[in-house]
């Protein structure tokens, strides 16, 4: 599945004028989590292991100004929705409905995500 930048910031969107409650306007949120999103990136990149979209918002909130340290709850409150949106808004690749069935008849599948998971 994959998804365009457009419809991840509307998956975002979404998050901020339901969920969000920091008196940050749109605008600068929106250009921080970018912002955050893309150092994030970067480092998972040049490190290789994959961040989290927690982490993600950790940074934009800092970016964005909020002083605040934000409780796990807080976040979980933000990236559980954020990523049910994410996923929800994806789109499956081109013929990937029938290559994996087909696959899986002959060797072992796993999944590679960079959607939330609980981390113990």
């Amino acid at each position: 599945m994959l998804n365009t930048v457009e419809r991840h910031i509307a998956c975002l969107e979404q998050i901020y004028f339901a969920l969000l409650d920091y008196e940050i306007p749109w605008p600068r949120f929106r250009d921080a989590y970018v912002e955050a999103t893309r150092t994030h990136i970067r480092n998972s990149q040049d490190t290789r292991p994959e961040h989290r979209f927690e982490d993600r918002f950790v940074h934009a909130f800092q970016l964005a100004g909020v002083t605040q340290k934000l409780q796990a709850s807080d976040l979980a409150h933000l990236v559980v929705p954020f990523g049910k949106n994410v996923v929800r808004e994806a789109q499956v690749i081109d013929g990937a409905t029938e290559v994996v069935p087909e696959l899986a008849k002959h060797v072992r599948l796993g999944v590679v995500s960079n959607t939330p998971t609980s981390r113990s």
